[in-house]
């Protein structure tokens, strides 16, 4: 096959491809043969508008392509069967009407021959019965052309009369043999599905399972996840529909998570949701934790009909279940009846295991993610808070900062540092900035949290390239880490020290048991830690001055 013909192929099938919303084999057939027939006879009744344009007629062709244009559209989206009605009864109007309006211009024997048009379409595209309503509509409207017709045309009208009739009785058996064999090929398909028992099936289905939880392992996105489940095994079982549905953290209701198809994506878009005390097959599964089968939703007396999905015939439910809890339920649906057996809930279960297990492992890395998030944030602020309690426990006279140019490195004092410090405020959480002047401000930065800025004019206030920038920001996030070691080397060295002091006033005191002794250990080691030329250490006796009260 050439590039043009794959090319003009593919345009084709693409021009003519039912809508993916339309599911079952027999109803995309339908739809792909009248999105074809109707943009064919678009295409052909345009060229003959065209010749009759300057013509008394032109009048009479220009509904054709319009009435064709609207059933192609019509096909390609989920009204196929609408169109298919359009063309059969718009295209039997329009004949009738053009015989009634050019009965004095036209043979009416020979343009009577038209009506087998729109009954051929029903043929084609039509039930049996819409068939059957179409071909008496067709005939009794050529019927009444005898009305129309002179006289001496009667004897050819009877002839026209006559193949419309045979015509359309041949159009009625077509049908309704047609019904008969779709109606057999269907209980085929479903004796089918009924006797997939043998040991291939098994190992199809053992396959699918397996795949399903490979493909689903991993994914840490509960959406993504979700979404990839119920495609999965939409196509690997070959089924109408699925969905999972999750219960909400109130326990009241089963939310739709995640649906196959344009119908999930409209149920998932109205939020719908299912109470899990009610009797639907939703609500069974969650109150029992059983898997729940319907073999023929027609006949089953608890069946909570849903127009979209209208094609459900059997269905299946089973809970999601993490440590005997149920946390949600898988529900696939199907085009057949009794399409699911009771030995199909070992191999089905199997795979609702595993998906439970993958929502339950991305509930998990969520909560560490969020864990994680909170011990950062933490840490930011006890990073922050040592900060600034170490700079309140420095000397008053200690510098903040130092500042090194051409005349050498000076000092910071705390007014210097505070006319500053709006323009460090509002550079603080950034990657560096620009503030003006040329100068280049570098946050130092700590576990995420600022502890200082780190400011440098370039000679001529030029700007930095890209590689000088992330030069410097190297060296402002080694700088951050020294002065945080040095910090906590300092309150180290701190707390050392105070530990010293109390395990020798400790040995201090418990050598001695002479009360003056140990007052003055206690004011000598007082006064040597604070650093204070005095200190006193006294005793209050309240309880002999109360007593000596009492006794005046």
């Amino acid at each position: 096959m050439s590039m043009q013909e794959f090319t003009t192929q593919t345009l084709w099938q693409r021009l003519t491809e039912p809508h993916s919303s339309v599911t079952e084999p027999i109803q995309r057939q339908r739809a792909r043969l009248l999105s074809r027939l109707s943009l064919v006879l678009f295409l052909v009744s345009v060229l003959v508008a065209i010749g009759l344009a300057f013509t008394s007629l032109a009048v009479l062709a220009l509904p054709h392509p319009i009435l064709f244009l609207l059933v192609y559209l019509l096909s390609r989206i989920r009204q196929a069967k609408l169109g298919a009605g359009l063309l059969v009864f718009g295209e039997l109007a329009l004949v009738l009407a053009n015989l009634y309006i050019l009965r004095d211009h036209v043979n009416l024997s020979q343009a009577s021959l038209f009506v087998l048009v729109p009954i051929l379409f029903a043929m084609l595209l039509l039930p049996a019965r819409t068939t059957i309503v179409s071909v008496v509509i067709a005939n009794l409207g050529v019927g009444l052309g005898l009305v129309l017709i002179p006289q001496s045309n009667i004897g050819q009208y009877y002839f026209s009369l006559l193949i419309t009739v045979i015509v359309s009785a041949m159009a009625v058996g077509t049908s309704l043999l047609r019904e008969r064999d779709l109606r057999l090929i269907q209980q085929q398909i479903s004796d089918l599905h009924q006797t997939d028992q043998a040991p291939d099936g098994d190992a199809r289905k053992i396959m699918a399972v397996a795949e399903i939880g490979r493909t689903i392992t991993g994914t840490r996105n509960l959406d993504h996840l979700l979404k990839q489940a119920v495609d999965l095994i939409s196509e690997r079982f070959d089924v109408y529909y699925a969905q999972i549905l999750l219960i909400d953290e109130g326990k009241r209701s089963a939310v739709i998570k995640a649906g196959t198809g344009s119908i999930g994506q409209e149920l998932v878009s109205r939020l719908y949701q299912i109470p899990i005390k009610s009797q639907s097959v939703i609500g069974q599964v969650i109150q029992s934790g059983e898997t729940v089968i319907i073999p023929n939703t027609s006949v089953y007396p608890a069946y909570q009909h849903n127009d979209l999905l209208s094609g459900t015939r059997s269905e299946i439910a089973l809970p999601l279940r993490v440590e005997n809890q149920v946390i949600g339920v898988v529900d696939i649906h199907s085009t057949s009846v009794e399409a699911f057996a009771a030995s199909d809930i070992s191999g089905f279960q199997a795979m609702a295991d595993q998906i439970a297990i993958a929502i339950e492992n991305v509930h998990l890395f969520e909560r560490a993610q969020r864990d994680l998030q909170d011990i950062e944030s933490l840490n930011r602020q006890l990073t922050g808070q040592s900060w600034r309690k170490f700079l309140s426990d420095r000397p008053g006279e200690s510098p903040l900062g130092y500042e090194a140019s051409q005349q050498g490195v000076r000092p910071l004092k705390v007014d210097d540092v505070g006319e500053a410090k709006p323009q460090i405020e509002a550079s603080e959480g950034s990657e560096g900035g620009q503030p003006g002047g040329g100068t280049v401000t570098l946050p130092l930065t700590v576990r995420g949290e600022t502890i200082g800025m780190l400011d440098l004019t370039p000679r001529g206030d030029r700007e930095p390239d890209e590689e000088t920038k992330n030069m410097l920001e190297a060296v402002a996030e080694r700088v951050a880490m020294a002065l945080d070691s040095t910090r906590l080397g300092e309150q180290a060295q701190h707390h050392a020290e105070r530990e010293e002091v109390m395990s020798r006033l400790s040995a201090e005191l418990q050598s001695t048991t002479d009360l003056n002794t140990l007052l003055r250990i206690v004011a000598r080691t007082a006064s040597h830690a604070l650093e204070t030329p005095t200190s006193f250490v006294h005793l209050v006796m309240e309880y002999d001055t109360e007593k000596k009260k009492d006794e005046k």
